[in-house]
């Protein structure tokens, strides 16, 4: 009998840790983007996330970056196949980067 509580156990153990694995990707891409967004402007004085999808194709994140001395713009980073790339409200590309994650080998 005090197997089913071991095996239920480890059941729920399972489903659990399914949302922390997607979490720390997401953070992984937020984090690979911002430093992105830092790499190609300068005098950054807040950089806010306003939207984030993640689908199939890839992941979208827009942020609001305000600069000293101007309004805040829209840039979106685009997330796929190991590249983020960031492109302005216009849809125009401002920089592109390969992520350098070795975690596969």
């Amino acid at each position: 009998m005090k197997v089913l509580p071991t095996i239920t156990g480890v059941i729920l153990a399972g489903i659990f840790t399914l949302p922390a694995n997607a979490a720390s990707s997401k953070n992984e891409v937020m984090t690979l983007c911002k430093n992105e967004i830092k790499e190609s402007f300068d005098d950054i004085t807040r950089i806010r996330t306003s939207r984030f999808k993640d689908k199939a194709s890839g992941t979208t994140v827009t942020y609001k970056v305000s600069l000293e001395g101007t309004d805040a713009q829209k840039v979106t980073c685009r997330f796929s196949d190991g590249i983020a790339s960031l492109t302005d409200s216009s849809g125009e590309m401002i920089a592109s980067k390969a992520s350098t994650d070795n975690s596969g080998s």
